[in-house]
């Protein structure tokens, strides 16, 4: 599940009984938008709960979705209804809580392409795959060190996880590279897009309903997207890295980049990746 530091999405599961016959499980992924999927199994000798399970879809406004899972049935909420209490009235409810994770890391979702999945670690203030891992720095009056757990952003992709005071903001520099500021240091490029990123939902009929991070530029022009680009830096040679995150900007101009769905953010336990990325 996804989840920022400001708590804008639930990160909240809940397994339902419907009206004794419908077993469902519902993922509060958004404020706004929650996924169900029915469990229980259906046919045409037990219709009962398909019929108790439109007359739910219709009340409460649902969109369903197809499933390749004969036995299972996925569908999405637009809104949350506001008189729960009704809600309550039609199930029996056991209900936990998931704690909601403050930093993730970063992969690309580009199916069917040979950069679907890879792994970002910062380097040089930018965000690239193929390294053994992030470009990391803690002073020696630091004491102790936070252990280096890798590359961790905040959700939404608001900043760093960092223990450095001040943290370390990310922007989309007028190039369209996603790079982070310096540590102790709020220099952001003239030009530069901070926001932008969204969540999106990517729904198929044979996978799993998948969560992902985009972008759209915040400066009219309605160009976005994520893009993952060959074009390494020299000064990256003997790193590793094979490719690098950038977003459409007006000023992107390389080519031979993947269009990627977007990013998949992966919550961790950890509350900051390192002292600070450089």
């Amino acid at each position: 599940m996804l989840s920022n530091g400001k708590r804008n999405w639930c990160n909240t599961r809940m397994c339902l009984l419907f009206y004794d016959v419908v077993h469902l499980r519902v993922n509060f992924i958004f404020p706004q938008l929650l996924e169900v999927i029915i469990l229980s199994s259906y046919s045409h000798d037990n219709p009962r709960p398909v019929r108790l399970f439109v007359q739910f879809c219709e009340r409460y406004r649902l969109i369903p979705v197809p499933s390749c899972t004969r036995r299972n049935l996925h569908l999405l909420v637009e809104r949350i209804p506001q008189g729960l209490s009704t809600m309550k009235s039609l199930v029996l409810l056991a209900y936990s809580a998931v704690a909601s994770a403050t930093s993730y890391f970063l992969t690309v979702y580009a199916p069917n392409t040979n950069v679907d999945g890879g792994l970002f670690q910062a380097a040089g203030q930018g965000f690239y795959t193929g390294t053994s891992g992030p470009a990391t720095y803690c002073p020696e009056n630091v004491d102790p060190c936070p252990e280096v757990q890798g590359t961790l952003v905040h959700a939404g992709l608001t900043g760093m996880a960092v223990a450095v005071p001040g943290g370390q903001a990310i922007y989309v520099a007028p190039s369209g590279a996603v790079e982070y500021t310096r540590a102790h240091s709020n220099y952001i490029p003239e030009g530069s897009i901070i926001g932008g990123w969204f969540n999106k939902t990517v729904i198929s009929d044979c996978d799993p309903t998948v969560y992902v991070l985009d972008f759209l530029s915040t400066d009219g022009s309605n160009i976005g997207g994520v893009k993952v680009c060959p074009d390494i830096e020299s000064w990256m040679d003997g790193t590793g890295a094979s490719f690098r995150l950038y977003a459409g900007t007006k000023g992107f101009n390389l080519t031979n980049c993947v269009d990627a769905v977007g990013l998949n953010l992966h919550p961790v336990a950890a509350d900051v990746g390192c002292w600070q990325y450089i």
